[in-house]
């Protein structure tokens, strides 16, 4: 297992931020995990996945509606470490990668970067 750095990235969009807004704060499925990665390229990559076709329809599956356009757009949060509880680590195709075993995580933890 690879040391946990100090700081972890989480991608995502602008639909599941308004969603943790309207839930004190909490985003992520309590019964999957919530993964997060120290290279903030693959946040990156990750957030902005939200607005191919197939990301669109995860969004549509998951709100059970078609969402605004608007809501896809990408955003990169960072996280402390310390803040997150206990990480499980694990490799995304030869990235880094660790996350919460049961989410959720809250999003007032996290601050977001550009």
């Amino acid at each position: 297992m690879e040391d946990i750095p100090n700081k972890l990235y989480h991608g995502t969009c602008k639909a599941f931020v308004l969603y943790a807004s309207q839930n004190e704060g909490n985003f992520g499925p309590c019964s999957d995990s919530v993964s997060f990665t120290p290279t903030l390229n693959h946040a990156r990559m990750f957030s902005e996945s939200w607005k191919n076709p197939a990301g669109l329809k995860k969004l549509e599956e998951y709100f059970g509606e078609v969402l605004d356009l608007e809501l896809s757009e990408p955003v990169i949060l960072e996280f402390d470490t310390s803040t997150l509880g206990e990480l499980q680590y694990k490799k995304d195709c030869e990235i880094d990668e660790f996350y919460v075993e049961n989410g959720p995580v809250n999003i007032l933890l996290g601050k977001e970067v550009s």
